[in-house]
């Protein structure tokens, strides 16, 4: 089951999904296998949508959640809080090589670093208000 519609909130829209379906048959997944929620704007409508669907399917089993690392936290938290109990898989993540740890290189701040800060930002702010809107 793979999940995410249009994230604009004031757009009534949906993704179009079809090249992640057929990018996943051209991986060997046997079409009647790929279930697509697309009517999810955000990621407590993620776990919402997705417990209807299991739900409804009578689908039984373990569900492993794949997202950012970044972005873990949150949706692991949004999934529990409508029962479901899934084990995190997280995949990009944010880190660099080692500097030489005794040159003047591994103390200096790197530009780079600063344009990963709206992630970590933005994940912070999400946290808060889902955990104040009780969402988590």
């Amino acid at each position: 089951m793979f999940t995410g519609g249009n994230p604009r909130l004031f757009e009534d829209s949906q993704r179009d999904n079809s090249p992640i379906f057929d990018f996943y048959v051209m991986c060997g997944v046997a079409p009647e296998d790929i279930i697509i929620e697309s009517a999810s704007r955000n990621t407590r409508e993620n776990a919402f949508y997705v417990k209807n669907m299991v739900e409804s399917n009578s689908r039984k089993g373990k569900v492993i959640l794949v997202t950012s690392a970044f972005h873990m936290r949150r949706s692991l938290g949004c999934f529990r809080k409508v029962g479901i109990e899934a084990t995190g898989f997280s995949t990009d993540f944010y880190s660099a090589l080692p500097k030489d740890r005794f040159g003047l290189e591994g103390f200096m701040p790197s530009p780079s670093v600063l344009a990963n800060w709206n992630f970590l930002i933005k994940e912070w702010i999400g946290y808060v208000s889902y955990w104040l809107m009780g969402y988590i």
